[in-house]
C-alpha cells in the first residue's frame, strides 16, 4: 500500500515540477504582485493608502484568485492594520493571510501567517518599513485524483479502485518565517524581501529530506505625476500618473525579472508587464515567461483588477498555457479625514 501512495507521490511531483525553467519547488506568484501586499513583502502591512483619524480607516482586506494553466489554482486572502502614533510620523503594521493552492495532481498547499511592520518617517521627505512574517504551512497530496494499475483489466480502464488507493493520504506541515524592508518618499520606492528563510523541510515522506530554497525579491518603481496630488483626502485630484515597475527574484537556481508599467487615470488603471527577461536558467535556456495585461478600477473604497498571461514559452503549446487572476481589496475611506496619517507608498494597487 505504501509503494502504491510513494509512486502516486513521485507521479504527481513529476507533473507538478513540469513549471518554466526547472522551478525546483518555485513558490507560486500573483501577477498583480502590488495586489497582494503581504505576499510580497511583509514590510507592505499596514502601509495603507487613506488611513486617517476615523479608526475606520485603518483597516484594509484583499483577496486573490489565480487560476495558472489548467492544473493550479491559489486562492489568498489578508487583512491588515495600521496602528499609529500620536506623533503622526511612525506606527505599527499588523496583519495576517491566508493562502492555499490546489493542483489537479492531488498536490495541495495551505499556509496561515501572520506579520508586523515598524513605520516610521525619515526627516520628513522619507518613509522606512522595516516587516516580519511568520506562519504555518500544511502540504498535502491525495491520491484520490491519480489512476492506479488496479483500474485495468484485459478491457481497459474500469474507472474503479480499491478503498485503500482513493483515499490515500500524505501531509507534512512545517514553519517558516520572512521579513523585508521597504525605502520610499513621495514619487520612488524601492523594497527588499527574504521568504523561507529557516529553509523548512517540505517532503512528504517521513524520513524525507526536501529543503524549501529561500526566496528573495526586490521590488522598485517611479510614479511620474502629471498633476500635483495635494495632502487633503477630500479634496484630493484624481491621480493621474505613469509608473515604470521592475521585479527581481531569485529562488535556489531560479532567477525571473517582472519589467513593466502602470497607466492611471482614476478610477481606471491599466498595466503591461513583461516576466522573464532574458536571463539565463539553470538549463540554459532564455527565462522568458509571460506578457501580462492588467486592468483595475478604484472607486468607493474598492479595488478590483483583473489580468491575463499570455504564455511566451513553450509550455503554450499544451494545456500548461495562460494565466487569470483576479484581486480584490476595499479600505474605507472617510468624508470627515482631512490628513493621511502616514506617507503614502507610490507603489501601484495592482
Amino acid at each position: 500500500m505504501k509503494n502504491f501512495i510513494y509512486t502516486g507521490i513521485l507521479l504527481a511531483s513529476l507533473v507538478f515540477s513540469l513549471r518554466p525553467h526547472k522551478a525546483q519547488a518555485q513558490d507560486n506568484q500573483f501577477s498583480q504582485f502590488y495586489a497582494a501586499p503581504l505576499f510580497i513583502n511583509p514590510a507592505f502591512t499596514g502601509a495603507l493608502g487613506y488611513a486617517c483619524d476615523d479608526p475606520k480607516s485603518r483597516w484594509r482586506g484583499v483577496a486573490n484568485y489565480r487560476r495558472q494553466w489548467s492544473y493550479f489554482n491559489t486562492y489568498a486572502v489578508s487583512v491588515d492594520y495600521l496602528n499609529p502614533a500620536r506623533s503622526r510620523d511612525k506606527g505599527l503594521g499588523f496583519g495576517g493571510q491566508v493562502i492555499r493552492d490546489v493542483a489537479k495532481n492531488g498536490f495541495t498547499n495551505t499556509s496561515v501567517a501572520g506579520s508586523a511592520a515598524y513605520i516610521t518617517s525619515i526627516d520628513g521627505d522619507w518613509g522606512f518599513n522595516g516587516g516580519v512574517q511568520l506562519g504555518y504551512t500544511m502540504r498535502g497530496f491525495s491520491g484520490g485524483n491519480l489512476t492506479y494499475p488496479d483500474q485495468f483489466n484485459d478491457y481497459g480502464f474500469t474507472n474503479t479502485s480499491t478503498p485503500d488507493n482513493q483515499q490515500s493520504y500524505a501531509s507534512k506541515g512545517f514553519v517558516e518565517a520572512a521579513a523585508g524592508v521597504v525605502l520610499y518618499n513621495r514619487n520612488f520606492w524601492v523594497g527588499f524581501a527574504g521568504h523561507h528563510l529557516n529553509r523548512p523541510n517540505q517532503a512528504l515522506a517521513e524520513e524525507g529530506s526536501d529543503r524549501i530554497s529561500r526566496r528573495f525579491s526586490v521590488h522598485t518603481g517611479y510614479k511620474i505625476s502629471f498633476n500635483d496630488q495635494p495632502k487633503s483626502l477630500t479634496r484630493k485630484l484624481d491621480e493621474h500618473s505613469l509608473t515604470p515597475v521592475v521585479q527581481f527574484r531569485h529562488q535556489g537556481s531560479f532567477n525571473q525579472i517582472d519589467l513593466g508599467a502602470y497607466y492611471t487615470k482614476e478610477p481606471l488603471t491599466i498595466g503591461l508587464t513583461y516576466r522573464g527577461l532574458p536571463i539565463k536558467s539553470e538549463d540554459d535556456k532564455l527565462a522568458n515567461e509571460a506578457l501580462v495585461g492588467v486592468i483595475g478600477l478604484k472607486t468607493m473604497g474598492f479595488r478590483i483588477g483583473y489580468s491575463f498571461d499570455y504564455t511566451l514559452s513553450g509550455l503554450n503549446k499544451s494545456s500548461y498555457k495562460n494565466a487569470h487572476e483576479i484581486s480584490l481589496a476595499y479600505q474605507f475611506v472617510s468624508d470627515k479625514c482631512q490628513r493621511r496619517l502616514m506617507r503614502k507608498i507610490a507603489c501601484p494597487s495592482f
